[in-house]
């Protein structure tokens, strides 16, 4: 009997540990200051980088969801009148997930093309849905002032 206390204090230690890990990582990527969308139970934050001449946008995405994949993912994106869907550059996903939160936090990046940053600056994205082999997380609340904010920084860079 004294091994299974043991056993199960061990556990709720290990999962306070990995609360506060994944409470530190969504101070430390900043998601609320570069949230893009949210629902009920996830947020999903951008950033934009460039290296070596190519466009990337970097997603960071709180969810409800344990995901582990390593056939990336696929991004959805509607505006009214359009929609391209992209392959994600990251292969490998996997989400640093809390059982006691039932949250986690996974990072993925796009190549940005020229027909999206079209939609970004004149903010006609209505909608994003993100793809994970069997597990679907979508938006259709998207805040494109902030994501054309987030691009402006880049593009400010470059000139």
């Amino acid at each position: 009997m004294e091994g299974r206390g043991i056993t199960n204090l061990i556990g709720r230690l290990l999962q306070k540990d990995a609360d506060k890990h994944v409470a530190k990582m969504i101070e430390d990527y900043n998601l609320e200051d570069t949230a893009i969308a949210a629902n009920e139970n996830q947020m999903l934050s951008c950033q934009f980088s460039e290296l070596a001449g190519f466009k990337f946008m970097e997603f960071s995405l709180l969810s409800e969801h344990e995901i582990e994949t390593y056939k990336g993912c696929k991004l959805l994106i509607k505006t009214n009148t359009n929609s391209i869907e992209l392959d994600s550059d990251t292969q490998e996903i996997e989400s640093l997930y809390s059982p006691v939160s039932n949250k986690g936090i996974c990072h993925f990046e796009f190549d940005l093309e020229e027909s999206l940053e079209s939609l970004i600056e004149n903010e006609e994205i209505n909608y994003l849905e993100i793809v994970f082999d069997k597990i679907q997380v979508y938006f259709d609340d998207i805040d494109t002032a902030k994501l054309k904010e987030l691009w402006s920084v880049l593009k400010n860079e470059q000139e």
